[in-house]
């Protein structure tokens, strides 16, 4: 019960009480809560199975469903689970089973707004948002030696245990289709079509005919 003392109003002094609860139990100021809902860039929004969270000073915890995502955040996700992450410019990214993901950049401005992510294991599927949408946004993925430069597409890059990494384009939810550019040890090219699949390997980059 938190009671309302004399010589202030009922809607100060409850406030007052509430900001002297969370310090006592929580173990944080109110600045530390504000800076933590500032720096929010997405949470998540769906997860099966368990995944962690190692933040930038290699602190881990444990995932639940709502969770804020923030820079630097390094999500894991164990075996046979998946875990869905949504980011405040609409941007969804669904990572599967023993899958690392980190957000390293991210300004969702209305000029020149950027999203820098990497992958360093397992599968990702990526349904871009405003930033990959906007004539001045900037929007990659860096998974090992290649970097994908996405423009309001839908991604799928899965990268195996041995290192070979398939890059392919699909519609998103409205049924269009964008354009990924990838650079891989020097070498440019660009995927336009949803039948088309990009395989880098340590012997280089080819492509194929998507068959599944």
């Amino acid at each position: 019960r938190i009671g309302i003392s004399s010589g202030a109003s009922a809607p100060e002094q409850l406030v007052q009480n509430l900001i002297n609860e969370i310090k006592k139990n929580c173990n944080v100021s109110i600045e530390e809560i504000v800076v933590a809902e500032e720096n929010q860039i997405g949470a998540i929004s769906e997860i099966n199975g368990t995944a962690i969270i190692k933040n930038k000073d290699s602190e881990e915890r444990d995932t639940t469903l709502f969770d804020p995502i923030f820079l630097n955040d390094e999500i894991i996700v164990q075996g046979n689970s998946s875990i869905t992450l949504e980011f405040d410019d609409g941007t969804s990214v669904i990572l599967k089973e023993l899958t690392s993901y980190k957000v390293t950049d991210y300004i969702n401005a209305k000029s020149s707004p950027s999203f820098y992510s990497e992958v360093s294991s397992g599968k990702v599927i990526v349904e871009t948002g405003s930033i990959a949408k906007k004539q001045s946004g900037k929007m990659e993925l860096q998974i090992k030696k290649s970097n994908l430069s996405l423009k309001g597409t839908r991604l799928n890059a899965s990268l195996n245990e041995t290192g070979q990494l398939d890059v392919s384009l699909g519609e998103d939810n409205f049924g269009n289709t964008g354009l990924i550019e990838m650079t891989s040890d020097g070498q440019k090219q660009s995927i336009f079509s949803t039948n088309q699949v990009l395989q880098v390997t340590d012997e280089g980059v080819s492509a194929r005919e998507k068959t599944d």
